[in-house]
């Protein structure tokens, strides 16, 4: 255990330390807290998903090959099965319209969440559970996996809970 080879005198020292980390966060703290992430969502269509499939799957060697009809047929059959609960499908842009991902989950009263849509870049993922929780890893330069931190993970990570109402 790491306290059994702390110099007494380190423990001594904690409260001190304690009270001036929050002192200094106090006072400086919202200078080095990155910006909140920001971000707009509308409905998927099957034509916006389409549309931004390219951009999705552009680091992919192998990508889907959807149509619209396939599409509208697949959202047309998860919406008829009631019993997982109203299914949600946003695409999500950032707030000067460039294009972030989509999410596709089904929302379930006091059910319990599975992962059923991940979304990646080349630099970070996130995966969106069935319950709006959110799980994120990869580069977390200017917080952008929305974590409340700007460190990096290399496993997933809860970053909150995402409400499409």
């Amino acid at each position: 255990m790491v306290a059994e080879h702390r110099p007494q005198w380190a423990s001594a020292l904690r409260p001190l330390c304690s009270a001036a980390d929050r002192a200094i966060l106090g006072v400086l703290g919202e200078k080095f807290r990155p910006p909140a992430p920001t971000a707009v969502a509308e409905e998927l269509t099957p034509e916006t998903m389409l549309e931004n499939l390219p951009s999705a799957m552009k680091s992919f060697r192998c990508h889907p090959d959807y149509t619209e009809a396939f599409l509208n047929w697949a959202f047309f059959e998860m919406e008829q099965v009631a019993a997982r609960g109203r299914l949600i499908r946003s695409l999500v842009r950032d707030d000067g319209g460039q294009f972030l991902g989509w999410y596709v989950y089904y929302l379930k009263p006091r059910g319990a969440g599975w992962v059923i849509q991940v979304a990646a870049s080349r630099y970070h993922g996130v995966a969106l559970r069935s319950n709006g929780r959110v799980w994120t890893w990869g580069d977390n330069g200017g917080g952008a996996l929305g974590d409340g931190t700007t460190t990096n993970r290399s496993s997933p990570t809860n970053a909150g809970r995402w409400s499409a109402c």
